[in-house]
This record gives structure tokens, C-alpha cells and sequence, in this order.
């Protein structure tokens, strides 16, 4: 194992190596683990806002609406595409799901842009 530089050094060499899982995400949708990081969250909340932008693109396109009018729909749920997102809240930082989902929205909307 190496831990950076340009080449394999003796010094670089490390002996023994533990990893530790923060977080272990199943397919059931349950988080087991402290999840220190939150990615548990992040992953969550950014999931829910992709469901509801979907959700209203579909009904959009069942209503039988003009592009402009789904967008529009979208733009109800993402916000105005004009202002870049927030920086997103540091890993393991004391953020909540609303700052999560003040990130993701905004992205969401720069994406779809």
C-alpha cells in the first residue's frame, strides 16, 4: 500500500492496515452503522428529489403538456436554475436533512438547465 507520492518508497510502506466501515447500505434500504459522514442522508434525500422530479415529468408528459409547462412543473420542486448551489454540507459536519436537500434541489436545477 502507498500513501501518495510519486513512487513506491520503503518509508511509504505501511505494515499493517485496519479499515473501518462508517456505514453498510443495503438493498432493503436499511443503514446499519454510525454513519458518520452522513452519506446515508445525502444519498437518501438526493434519491426523494429525483423521484419527484420524475414524478412530475411523467404526469407532465401523461397530461399530455408542452415541454415549457413540464419544466415549469420541475422547476416547482428544483427552484430557479439561475443561482448556483450552495456548497455542500462537509462530510461528517453537523448538517440536517434540509441543508442536504437545499444542495441537491439546487443541483438538480443547475443539471437540468
Amino acid at each position: 500500500m502507498r500513501w501518495g507520492g510519486p513512487g513506491p518508497h520503503e518509508e511509504d510502506r505501511a505494515d499493517t492496515v485496519t479499515l473501518t466501515l462508517d456505514a453498510v447500505f443495503f438493498s432493503t434500504g436499511e443503514c446499519v452503522g454510525p454513519d458518520t459522514k452522513q452519506l446515508w442522508d445525502r444519498v437518501i434525500v438526493a434519491a426523494e428529489l429525483h423521484q419527484e422530479v420524475a414524478a412530475a415529468a411523467r404526469s407532465g408528459v401523461e397530461a399530455a403538456f408542452d415541454v415549457e409547462r413540464i419544466l415549469a412543473e420541475v422547476e416547482q420542486i428544483t427552484g430557479d436554475a439561475s443561482h448556483p448551489p450552495p456548497p455542500p454540507p462537509p462530510p461528517g459536519g453537523p448538517a440536517n436533512s434540509a441543508q442536504f436537500r437545499e444542495y441537491e434541489r439546487r443541483s438538480l436545477a443547475q443539471r437540468i438547465s
